[in-house]
């Protein structure tokens, strides 16, 4: 991986739009298409707030969210509307979305992936000794979309999750992990000396090697 720290939030939600950016226009330069695994949460919303901007050809760009939490219809808090609301507007309206369900047949590999992490040491929805995450973490095997139940579950928001699995992710052509705040830091460097299942963000780490970069900002 590689470890970068900003003295700002909006110094490091910069970098990671521009590094979402050039991950983006180097699919489309390459094979016509730029594909995007996008997750919710507050430290990504400013990040496509920037990146919404950025010039690029937003018909070409198919995005797909890394995981979306199963929430009963008119219940607030969907990772799609996060996304809606920072990501798909203006010109980026013309990205495509592709439904976490049709995840085997979406255009892989991801040339872009944009993650967060939880203070318990979560990733997409990789939470720690969860039911579904060996086949979630497994090396092996199709991209794909798997359940998983976080247990216990969290209080605000206690649903089932659906989310990439390590397959889908791990040739990713540029990854960005972004977090902030000095619990966050000190969850994330004791999850480097932790086995998978405990802290699933090192699985994370241990399948994009130098194609993630970590940003910090306190």
């Amino acid at each position: 991986m590689r470890w970068n720290a900003f003295t700002d939030k909006a110094q490091m939600a910069l970098a990671a739009a521009q590094r979402l950016e050039e991950g983006l226009r180097a699919g489309i330069t390459q094979r016509g298409l730029g594909f995007l695994a996008a997750s919710g949460g507050s430290t990504p919303a400013p990040i496509y707030d920037l990146l919404r901007r950025a010039d690029l050809d937003w018909a070409l760009v198919r995005v797909i969210l890394a995981d979306e939490r199963c929430t009963p219809p008119g219940i607030a808090g969907s990772n799609l509307a996060l996304l809606r609301a920072h990501l798909l507007q203006g010109p980026a309206a013309a990205a495509h979305l592709i439904p976490l369900e049709t995840a085997q047949s979406a255009p892989w590999p991801l040339d872009a992936a944009l993650f967060g992490m939880g203070g318990d040491g979560h990733t997409l929805s990789w939470f720690p000794h969860s039911a579904g995450l060996p086949l979630a973490l497994a090396a092996d095997g199709p991209r794909a979309a798997v359940s998983i139940v976080p247990d216990p579950l969290p209080p605000e928001a206690p649903f089932a999750r659906l989310t990439l699995n390590r397959a889908a992710i791990a040739d990713a052509g540029c990854a960005v992990l972004a977090m902030t705040g000095d619990s966050k830091r000190a969850v994330f460097e004791a999850a480097m000396h932790a086995l998978p299942q405990a802290a699933p963000v090192r699985a994370l780490v241990e399948a994009l090697g130098p194609r993630l970069h970590v940003m910090w900002a306190r």
